[in-house]
């Protein structure tokens, strides 16, 4: 009987959420299950999604995620008194 053994490489996916809260990075072997991480958030702007899919499994290589955001606008009004 011959046995095989192997190591499975290691990736990491990296989420930069460009000056939005911070989301630690995911250091898993290939093929594991991941968890998607909280949406991150930042003054003045929504949070609108991810430059790509976050896999559902550790890919075999590393990634690195980007934030897009959507500034918020407001709008004043000025009131005048008699």
């Amino acid at each position: 009987m011959v046995k095989i053994y192997y190591n499975r490489d290691t990736h990491t996916i990296t989420f930069n959420t460009n000056s939005g809260t911070t989301i630690p990075s995911i250091t898993d072997k290939y093929g594991k299950p991941i968890t998607k991480p909280a949406d991150p958030t930042r003054t003045g702007y929504t949070f609108s999604g991810w430059d790509q899919n976050i896999p559902t499994t550790m890919p075999a290589e590393d990634k690195t995620i980007n934030a897009i955001w959507t500034i918020n606008q407001y709008t004043i009004t000025f009131v005048k008194d008699n």
